[in-house]
Parts: C-alpha cells; sequence; structure tokens
C-alpha cells in the first residue's frame, strides 16, 4: 500500500514537474513591423523560451527552412544565440522583393503542440530620384508652361 502511494504520489510531481517547466514554452519576443529602404539591412526579431522543436521562418506562409542555415536563401541570416533561444532573421542588402508577412515557428515535439509567432510585415520601399527640370525636352516638343495653363 506504501508503495502504491509513493508511486502515485512521484508520478504526480513528476507530472506537476513537466507541466510547469516544459510547457513553458513561449515566445518571449516576436517579429514585428519594419519599414526598411532597398539596399539597407533588416532584422525581424524572435526569441524563444524553453523551445525543443525545430525552427523555421516562413516569408507569406512558404517555409524557407529549418535550423540555423538558410541555404537557399544567402542574403537570409538567422543571428543571435541558440542558447538564449534567439532565432532572429537578418536580411542583408534588402530588396523589394524581400518585402512581405515573416512568421517563427516552432515544431511540435512529444506532447508540445508547435507554436507560431504573430506575423511581421517588411515593407519595403525605394527612395526616388531628385526631381528634375525637363525644360529643355518641353521646349524641344513645343510646350511651353503657358501652355499647361
Amino acid at each position: 500500500m506504501f508503495e502504491k502511494c509513493w508511486i502515485l504520489h512521484c508520478t504526480f510531481l513528476l507530472g506537476l514537474f513537466f507541466q510547469t517547466t516544459v510547457s513553458r514554452e513561449k515566445f518571449a519576443i516576436e517579429p514585428t513591423n519594419q519599414v526598411v529602404k532597398v539596399g539597407e539591412e533588416a532584422t525581424i526579431p524572435c526569441r524563444i523560451v524553453n523551445h525543443d522543436g525545430d525552427v523555421q521562418w516562413t516569408r507569406n506562409g512558404f517555409g524557407l527552412g529549418f535550423g540555423r542555415d538558410l541555404e537557399a536563401f544567402l542574403r537570409y541570416k538567422i543571428i543571435g544565440s541558440r542558447e538564449e533561444g534567439d532565432w532572429s532573421l537578418r536580411i542583408q542588402d534588402v530588396r523589394l522583393e524581400d518585402e512581405g508577412e515573416f512568421q517563427c515557428q516552432v515544431g511540435g515535439v512529444g506532447h508540445l503542440p508547435p507554436m507560431k509567432s504573430r506575423k511581421g510585415n517588411l515593407t519595403v520601399y525605394l527612395e526616388p530620384d531628385p526631381p528634375e527640370i525637363l525644360q529643355e525636352l518641353m521646349q524641344s516638343l513645343g510646350i511651353y508652361a503657358w501652355d499647361l495653363l
């Protein structure tokens, strides 16, 4: 009888331990909206507490790859310390086609379900060229300022 109670007690404590330590897997920092000029660098944050599953980033719902190496995307790099749970995404030499919705995801392991961060939008803009006065071109076409009034 004593052994059964002891086993039940240990099982309860073990369950309580796993529930309080393992199930606290969560996002400490999630992606944020960013506005970046073409050619600059963008860093989209993601920090995960107590994670065990594989981590991946998605852009517009498309998986960029698991782990820290994104071999198919040479300008994309996971930065930060794995020990600290930092899986921030750095995009170097940002281009217009990098614009989109980014999300950090953690695959499920054992009894832990997969997790998805909130989504962060990356907006990329192209700085306009300075204005030009086209007076000579307009005159060569026979267009004068008073014609435009």
